[in-house]
């Protein structure tokens, strides 16, 4: 068991790993090969630098990883359970480890897709009476008869509750603006001139579907000092209300062609938030560009 530890990330077994799965004793001696592929794939693929992948850049990944895209996408449901959309390096490379261990092919990974990345032995996903239809009869007739007769995987898990996902509230981000710098609050005062992420520089990230039925597209940004930042009629930038209303509220657009992580915010006005050069704030602008683009890292999640 100690030997298995040591084939994961810092040592340390995913909680998202199936229930029952054990690394194959021959699969010890390539985890450094593998580990140095997965690294190397990062590097090409994650543009920011931020520790994180996004869900197409997590899939980007695994394509030039080899493993295909049903695989890709089944192992998002394990390693984002939370629906942050993004995924740690660390299990970035376990998904990585997991698959090349064949860990698919276990009955508790409940993937039916094809298999690119190991040879497919789901000998669990055999019919019951294999080259028949399944029965609905037969298998009430088994399970109350208590048999010991293998079932095919669709039959073993029709009963089972799906999982649902926590409800995510709202999120606390940091903004990089153009100029390298961040965006701060300072009670009062909203500029970019802070080369460092602290209090000051948080913004807790939060939507309604009240005010849009796409929960990303539409938000209010409150500030450390638990007041929203606003626009006001002039365009200008200020950080001392208490209730998102219109002027709280702003859509997000995501410039084409942008990595992961980039944003754009635009008022009701119709202008978009902007930072110059020396760290001025201010809603003035009237079309995207690199001054109006904004990265975003999230820093903590906050759930109902």
């Amino acid at each position: 068991m100690q030997q298995a530890m040591k084939f994961w990330v810092q040592d340390t077994k995913p909680a998202w790993l199936p229930e029952g799965f054990q690394v194959p004793t021959e699969m010890l001696t390539h985890v450094q090969q593998l580990c140095k592929e997965a690294e190397t794939v990062y590097n090409q693929v994650d543009l920011e630098g931020n520790g994180f992948l996004r869900r197409r850049e997590f899939k980007k990944a695994m394509k030039r990883l080899g493993i295909n895209k049903f695989e890709a996408r089944h192992m998002l449901i394990f390693v984002d359970r939370e629906r942050l959309k993004v995924v740690s390096i660390k299990n970035y490379v376990n998904a990585y480890l997991f698959i090349k261990s064949g860990g698919l092919n276990h009955i508790n990974a409940d993937y039916q897709g094809p298999l690119t990345s190991s040879v497919d032995q789901r000998t669990h996903m055999n019919n019951t009476d294999p080259g028949e239809p399944f029965n609905f009869s037969q298998l009430t007739k088994r399970q109350l008869s208590n048999t010991t007769q293998p079932l095919s995987f669709f039959a073993q898990n029709m009963f089972q509750p799906i999982p649902r996902p926590k409800t995510i509230y709202g999120y606390t981000q940091s903004m990089k603006a153009a100029n390298g710098m961040y965006l701060c609050s300072e009670n009062g005062r909203v500029i970019a001139n802070r080369p460092v992420v602290g209090p000051w520089e948080n913004f807790f990230f939060h939507s309604d579907t009240e005010w849009s039925s796409d929960w990303n597209s539409y938000c209010a940004l409150r500030t450390h000092w638990n007041t929203l930042l606003c626009c006001e009629m002039d365009n200008s930038i200020i950080d001392n209300r208490t209730v998102a209303g219109p002027w709280e509220r702003f859509t997000v657009e995501i410039p084409p062609g942008a990595g992961g992580g980039i944003s754009c915010y635009k008022s009701w006005t119709g202008h978009y938030l902007t930072a110059d050069a020396s760290g001025n704030v201010s809603f003035s602008a009237t079309s995207i560009g690199p001054n109006e683009t904004w990265i975003c890292k999230v820093l903590n999640v906050l759930y109902l």
